[in-house]
């Protein structure tokens, strides 16, 4: 398998799991601005979306969304708990998770302040959808570890990776306890401690 990456962005998750499984995959690094790679290939040619990440398999099949590529991971390696079966219910919460994630945190709020077209106005709209969502997922961890309960799964290293950013773009979560100690109990596994600080060496080299 490889991955196509860019430091610190959303495909970082996808080192995340790949950590958590123990697959094996080789990285190749995108810049997301020329669209090109690390030996000046044109990134598009392979992905016309142009997004990170993008996981080509060794059959030569690709898979170019980061919900997808994350649930193809943990489908390798069930034994992780990382994604329920098909046909059990909590399967299905943590693919609820992930949509929500996707949809009302990552391009709902993040992408409008990276992004450069939107206008201000639509940036400062955007994040006054913030607190309803976050207030949603801190009701959801009142006395329960992770998102679907005591198992770390796919969903929660998306959410973690979100709060990530939110706190670069100097959001506090600090007034939300229960987010807070979810952060810090993700930050603790190795897994995701040890896939930030391979990729802040790569941003530093």
């Amino acid at each position: 398998m490889q991955v196509f990456f860019s430091p610190l962005a959303c495909s970082i998750v996808t080192r995340i799991l790949l950590n958590e499984t123990g697959l094996s995959a080789d990285f190749a690094r995108v810049d997301l601005h020329s669209k090109t790679l690390s030996e000046g290939e044109n990134y598009l040619a392979l992905n016309k979306k142009g997004k990170v990440p993008m996981l080509t398999l060794d059959d030569g099949a690709s898979i170019t969304d980061g919900t997808a590529i994350m649930c193809y991971l943990a489908d390798q390696a069930p034994e992780s708990g990382l994604l329920p079966a098909v046909g059990d219910t909590r399967r299905y919460q943590v693919l609820a998770w992930l949509g929500f994630i996707a949809t009302e945190l990552h391009k709902g709020v993040v992408w409008f302040q990276f992004h450069p077209a939107p206008p201000a106005e639509a940036k400062a709209f955007a994040l006054t959808m913030l607190p309803t969502s976050l207030k949603l997922v801190e009701d959801t961890l009142e006395g329960q570890d992770f998102l679907t309960g005591s198992d770390f799964t796919v969903a929660d290293a998306y959410l973690f990776w979100t709060l990530m950013i939110l706190q670069h773009l100097e959001i506090s979560i600090a007034e939300y306890p229960n987010l807070s100690a979810f952060f810090a109990r993700c930050f603790a596994r190795p897994s995701v401690s040890g896939a930030i600080n391979t990729e802040k060496a790569l941003i530093a080299a």
